[in-house]
């Protein structure tokens, strides 16, 4: 359990521009039991450090900011070839490539857990409506599960699951009684909706996992 002190959660909701509204959403759903602080960083990804290391960033945030939670939504722009430890390249997007993702998101899930003083929740990526933008979200979602099952206190939120089963695109999906539409014109980003969906999603599992009072 989560126990901040003075009782409201320090929460950081931190990616590229997936991370844009769905951030909103987060601090208006959390209310009164969390500070929300926002950190998207439009165009960047893991595989472009040249733009923003990543790694880097998320030590510098544990660091300053010291989240209880951090939640992250990245991986829109992602698909860039990686040097890995050993000096090899791994292109998008076979298994080296998956691996070496795989590696710096656990460094980064590593940093934001400080020890065992934080958690962490990871969204995956919904299908895109663009077939080039498929080819590199399945594998980033696979890459992200790969680090989040060898790092505690990691949880993956499937949010590929939830808007596209199957990972198959969909403009809609079935919100109560109603369908609605969750996606931005570009086939890639949540809208309203979808985001305000997400961040619904994401404090519910914080709640399963005591993370927030029931």
């Amino acid at each position: 359990v989560v126990a901040p002190r003075g009782g409201r959660l320090k929460v950081l909701v931190t990616g590229d521009s997936m991370a844009q509204i769905y951030d909103h959403y987060m601090r208006e759903g959390l209310g009164g039991r969390a500070t929300v602080r926002s950190e998207a960083h439009i165009s960047t990804g893991i595989s472009k450090p040249s733009m923003l290391d990543w790694q880097a960033k998320a030590r510098a945030q544990a660091a300053g900011l010291r989240p209880d939670v951090t939640v992250v939504f990245i991986g829109a722009n992602d698909g860039f070839p990686m040097r890995t430890p050993s000096g090899a390249t791994a292109n998008c997007c076979d298994s080296a490539w998956v691996e070496e993702y795989a590696r710096r998101a656990a460094d980064m899930m590593r940093s934001y857990r400080r020890g065992r003083a934080g958690r962490v929740y990871w969204l995956t990526l919904p299908a895109p409506r663009s077939g080039s933008f498929r080819s590199v979200f399945g594998p980033v979602n696979a890459a992200i599960r790969k680090a989040a099952r060898r790092t505690r206190g990691v949880e993956v939120v499937p949010i590929d699951r939830i808007f596209t089963p199957g990972f198959v695109y969909r403009d809609a999906v079935k919100w109560g009684n109603r369908w609605v539409n969750v996606r931005q014109g570009d086939g890639v980003h949540l809208n309203n909706a979808g985001a305000e969906l997400a961040a619904q999603r994401t404090i519910g599992r914080m709640r399963a996992g005591r993370v927030l009072g029931r």
